[in-house]
């Protein structure tokens, strides 16, 4: 399933950073370049079914198996960010691929 894997993404994970005044503020530290990804966008049964497990989900992200990718992480996909909604899942536990509900932010 290799060519349904054609949107390259960037995974970004959260880090806590300090300003000038001391003040603390979320930096977003690239995790993975480059990780090709098929980004389905939710509609119909799927978006139903989606809701069930979390109601602001819009799109469906399958990637090949990153170990560490953690639900506070974020994909970037040229202009759109897709936040990471739910624990990625691992289908059967092979290592192959890992898929996640995301909801697209601004």
């Amino acid at each position: 399933n290799a060519g349904r894997l054609h949107h390259l993404v960037r995974i970004e994970q959260p880090t806590k950073s300090r300003t000038a005044s001391g003040d603390t503020q979320t930096v977003w530290e690239c995790f993975a370049d480059a990780v090709y990804a098929q980004i389905t966008p939710l509609k119909g049964r799927e978006l139903y079914n989606a809701h069930t497990i979390l109601p602001e989900a819009t799109h469906e992200v399958t990637i090949r198996y990153t170990p560490g990718v953690t639900s506070d992480m974020r994909l970037v996909h040229r202009d759109r960010i897709l936040q990471i909604g739910d624990v990625p899942r691992n289908l059967h536990e092979r290592d192959v691929t890992l898929t996640f509900l995301c909801i697209e932010t601004t």
